[in-house]
């Protein structure tokens, strides 16, 4: 990964009824690296195979930076002549705006990133809490209602307790239970307890259609027209608590894995 020498300018996504229009830049990075394929001369599967790759690359650092979303801009393509043209080439990028005007802070890498890749082609049910993790961070700030789902989704899939079924219905048991021992394991009792009625609003979203954010009125926190009921306030707050508790416990995974295969290389 390295940095590209010029920003990304884009038009931020207007508020409906508003004809103001605000332009942002952003400074991305740029993954360059080899591609493989079965088939040779075969660049299409190459370039679907690093899709993926990236797509995990962009969740792990989006769980890296406690759920800030790191989103691919480009598909990858086959590499050009010089390394260093695609800056040049790529439309996206903006000719007019300045050089990177910040100094960059390097970023410390955690142990468990390095391992997170083989955990996850070894273990799928973590891959898709990583996933689904993804999903709910992307979606947070515009749908808090599904991006809860997701969290608690996250959450529920690392419990280690047993997924016992129903013999008459074949429903898993116990997801309430399972969803709360699991947040024990990454905050303080307190927060544990204030987190465990997440599970409820989950279901009130999932089983009977009960929006609690601001999606109604295009998020646009205190439009006059909508007053937004009671504790939906502390709802919201409570959604991004979730998404702080995935991660923790997402993070705990990926360092238990890590333990597990130093020891296995140490056996060995």
């Amino acid at each position: 990964m390295r940095p590209a020498t010029r920003p990304i300018k884009r038009i931020t996504q207007p508020i409906p009824l508003n004809s103001s229009r605000q332009f942002e830049f952003s400074w991305p990075a740029i993954v360059e690296g080899p591609g493989w394929t079965y088939e040779p001369y075969d660049s299409l599967e190459a370039q679907q195979r690093a899709r993926g790759q990236l797509h995990r690359l962009c969740a792990l650092l989006t769980v890296l930076f406690d759920g800030l979303p790191w989103l691919l801009e480009w598909s990858p393509e086959t590499a050009p002549p010089s390394p260093y043209s695609l800056d040049m080439r790529d439309g996206l990028f903006e000719d007019s705006g300045p050089n990177i005007p910040f100094d960059r802070s390097p970023v410390e890498v955690p142990a468990w990133l390095g391992t997170a890749w083989d955990a996850i082609a070894s273990n799928r049910p973590l891959e898709q809490a990583l996933d689904l993790y993804y999903e709910g961070a992307q979606i947070k700030d515009a749908h808090p209602s599904m991006a809860l789902l997701a969290f608690v989704g996250t959450i529920e899939s690392l419990a280690r307790a047993g997924r016992e079924r129903c013999s008459c219905c074949s429903q898993y048991l116990g997801s309430t239970r399972r969803f709360k021992d699991a947040l024990a394991e990454v905050l303080t009792p307190r927060e544990a307890v204030e987190l465990g009625s997440l599970y409820e609003m989950r279901s009130k979203t999932a089983h009977a259609g009960t929006l609690f954010g601001f999606e109604a009125t295009f998020n646009v926190i205190g439009h006059p027209r909508f007053i937004p009921p009671d504790g939906q306030f502390e709802a919201l707050r409570l959604t991004t608590e979730a998404k702080r508790a995935a991660g923790l416990l997402l993070v705990r995974r990926f360092n238990e894995a890590a333990e597990t295969d130093t020891a296995s290389h140490q056996r060995s």
